[in-house]
């Protein structure tokens, strides 16, 4: 992939996915669930280690609390994930 080429597109943004090692559009291998190899999606560097241990589920939810905070609302504390990472 060169670096004006944007072929691959971040499975969770759409943004375009680019060749700078370490950037934050690089692309890497999302687990969707920690750790389950059977499962990946392509994203951006910056989005898989913004989702880390979270399950797909749980990380839509924590990111939909806190865009609702952006705008004004209190943070739903039941958007938390539970238990160990």
């Amino acid at each position: 992939m060169g670096s004006g080429d944007r072929w691959f597109r971040c499975r969770y943004t759409g943004v375009p996915l680019d060749d700078q090692r370490g950037g934050r559009r690089y692309p890497t291998w999302e687990h969707v669930t920690s750790g389950d190899e059977s499962n990946v999606l392509l994203v951006a560097d910056l989005i898989n280690r913004m989702k880390s241990d979270l399950t797909d589920a749980e990380f839509r939810s924590i990111v939909k609390a806190l865009a609702r905070t952006f705008g004004g609302a209190t943070f739903d504390p039941a958007a938390f994930p539970t238990g160990p990472s």
